[in-house]
């Protein structure tokens, strides 16, 4: 939101002040008053105006959105207006009928002066995002306090409710925004005292699950004083969102190269094959890896295949061909790059369905490490890589784990944890990229029901689950699966072992050139009902994919006595290069409305020398049963695959 943020930032700024400069900060009240707010903002910001009501806060669960009116009549942002929500209609699940109510009028002048419009576009935005009939939970701002025991739930509040001033938020019931740490929907001073005092007295005794889950703004699976600092730099307004990327210092090279982007090939069922060969593959090998968290994962193949390609096109001879087998699967290097090229020139971009690519390449500032202008061309050419010299020190890192926020949407405000991960004298390269995905469901889930979720060997857990038909199945070797459409051409595929197969045995016995062509050919739906359940997700993963890629025969690339990357640098006193590392780490938030993931790749390069990773960091996954997914584009390309065994609290 534009000037109402503004207002409420402003406030959670000052009083921010005073808890960063030790001040006693007295119990807050639920609401602030207008005659409340401090004599220095009157004075500072002349458009304020101290006769205006009250203003509290009120949150609906889990209501009905039923529509609302706009200004101009009949219109859409899409014609070009910038649109205004007059009025909402909300309903509650007990007394829902598609007869919309009484209206719920956005009157600003309420609790605000200056441009009233601003507060209906916004609202008007917010509740733009949702379909008619999704159930959501709203934040209004009022004139008046429905925190009273007369106001038990929100059929009652609905009944009283007939003016608002402003919307706050509107989102999905479960759904949580990072930073809210009292999870109220809003971003104020009350998190950050209840953030300060958990740090004080104990996360683990102050706060719940959600709660921690929120207050890690970092990302970085901890709750710490960095997550108060970006809390407190975002209420004091030193920055606009959390993790903000900082200005990158390396020296970007790529204006320089002169290369022609290809306008590439497009892909044919060779390249799918063989990007459902990978991810298939190096599911199997991670997951019969012993030290891999099992049931819990999440990879991304194209992500991996990019960054490999990339780095492909700095080899020779026998490790070239090594790696054209283990991510062509017949495909020749020259193949892949034009697949690729076409493949990230032709990525969905409307509102309802976005998938954002990005490439970079990064290389040691040093005398004796001489990148070949041939192999940055190819990689300009292909795959639009932004290229940057570096000094390949704590800086690199930080520039590093900068582009990978940007190109995540945040989603990845980290992709490498150890800032000094390029102490080593032998790092000289890495080659990263990050694929960005999001996108509504075709048909949206009007909400999410409790369930429970069943583990191997026999544990019950809680779950939300996202009931609904499906018009499709799929029968596969000892499996059944189905899709789910989102709305453009994207799609879910959910793959569920048969009963009395284990989720390992299953992965390990998965054909990929067979599951490609049953995922072609769907059952036959006469007189078959089909019903079907995905659980809401939200984690992340990381791993290595080092000794899977080797296992897949990709052996000489990591191994410096064997390794040829001739074409990508010379090394003075001629010391061989060879891949070092190549970690991912990835992203999914999955909801009623749809699905936001993210994938991060990175190939680290050395000279002679080996590179000590930092051990996976495993997150648990909340699901509910044993099964295989995937995320695909309209040709079965696998953005994403993943599987889970049992859901952990």
């Amino acid at each position: 939101m534009k000037k109402f943020n503004h207002k409420l930032r402003l406030l959670s700024g000052i009083l921010a002040s005073a808890v960063l400069a030790g001040a006693v900060c007295p119990a807050l009240p639920v609401s602030f008053a207008a005659e409340d707010i401090p004599e220095a903002i009157e004075e500072e910001y002349d458009d304020y105006t101290p006769e205006l009501s009250p203003q509290y806060e009120v949150t609906l669960h889990n209501v009905i959105y039923q529509g609302m009116d706009v200004w101009p009549r009949g219109s859409s942002s899409s014609d070009g207006y910038l649109c205004q929500a007059d009025a909402v209609y909300l309903t509650t699940l007990s007394s829902f009928s598609y007869y919309k109510g009484s209206p719920i009028l956005i009157t600003p002048g309420l609790c605000f002066d200056g441009n009233s419009a601003e507060y209906r576009m916004d609202a008007y935005n917010l509740f733009s995002e949702f379909s008619e009939n999704n159930v959501v939970d709203v934040t209004f701002i009022t004139t008046k306090d429905y925190s009273g025991p007369e106001y038990e739930n929100e059929y009652e509040i609905l009944e009283d409710l007939r003016e608002v001033a402003a919307v706050k938020c509107v989102k999905i019931p479960g759904t949580h925004i990072i930073g809210d740490v009292n999870d109220d929907s809003g971003i104020d001073t009350f998190d950050m005292i209840l953030l300060r005092d958990a740090l004080i007295n104990g996360v683990d005794e102050t706060l719940n699950s959600e709660q921690k889950k929120n207050s890690d703004i970092t990302g970085d699976g901890q709750v710490t004083e960095d997550d108060l600092n970006e809390l407190s730099a975002y209420l004091l307004g030193a920055e606009t969102s959390f993790n903000a990327p900082s200005a990158i210092g390396s020296i970007r090279l790529d204006n320089t190269i002169s290369a022609i982007r290809s306008d590439g090939k497009k892909p044919t069922e060779e390249f799918s094959a063989a990007e459902m060969a990978l991810g298939v593959n190096l599911l199997q090998k991670l997951n019969a890896d012993e030290n891999t968290k099992k049931g819990q994962m999440l990879i991304s193949p194209i992500s991996a295949s990019a960054a490999l390609t990339m780095t492909a096109n700095g080899a020779a001879n026998e490790t070239l061909e090594q790696m054209e087998k283990v991510l062509g699967s017949g495909l020749t290097l020259d193949d892949l790059n034009e697949y690729f090229s076409w493949f990230m020139q032709n990525l969905p971009q409307s509102k309802k369905e976005k998938v954002m690519i990005a490439n970079s390449i990064w290389f040691r500032d040093c005398d004796w490490l001489e990148v070949h202008d041939s192999f940055l061309e190819k990689n300009k050419k292909y795959f639009e890589s932004e290229i940057y010299k570096s000094p390949y020190n704590e800086t690199t890192v930080a520039d590093i784990n900068s582009w990978v926020n940007t190109n995540t949407k945040g989603m990845i405000p980290k992709l490498i944890d150890n800032p000094h991960a390029f102490d080593d004298p032998a790092a000289c390269m890495t080659l990263v990229n990050t694929l960005f995905f999001e996108a509504d469901w075709e048909v949206p889930y009007k909400d999410s029901s409790p369930s429970k979720f069943v583990t191997e060997d026999g544990q019950t857990q809680n779950i939300a689950a996202l009931y609904a038909g499906s018009d499709n199945y799929y029968e596969l070797d000892n499996a059944l699966a189905f899709k789910k459409n989102y709305a453009g051409g994207y799609k879910f595929i959910g793959i569920l072992p048969d009963e009395g197969i284990s989720l390992d045995d299953y992965i390990a016995s998965i054909d990929p050139a067979k599951l490609s062509e049953q995922l072609r050919t769907p059952g036959d739906m006469d007189n078959v009902i089909v019903s079907t359940m995905i659980p809401k997700l939200d984690y992340k993963y990381d791993c290595s994919m080092k000794d899977a890629l080797k296992l897949l025969g990709m052996g000489d690339a990591f191994d410096a006595a064997k390794s040829d990357f001739t074409e990508m640098a010379t090394v003075t006193g001629g010391y061989p290069l060879y891949i070092d590392e190549v970690i991912q780490k990835t992203n999914i938030e999955l909801t009623e409305k749809g699905t936001k993931a993210a994938a991060a790749t990175a190939v680290m390069m050395a000279a002679g020398a080996a590179f000590d990773p930092n051990p996976p960091r495993y997150i648990y996954i909340y699901l509910n049963r044993p099964f295989v997914y995937m995320i695909v584009d309209e040709n079965d390309i696998p953005a994403f695959i993943g599987c889970v065994s049992s859901f952990n609290s």
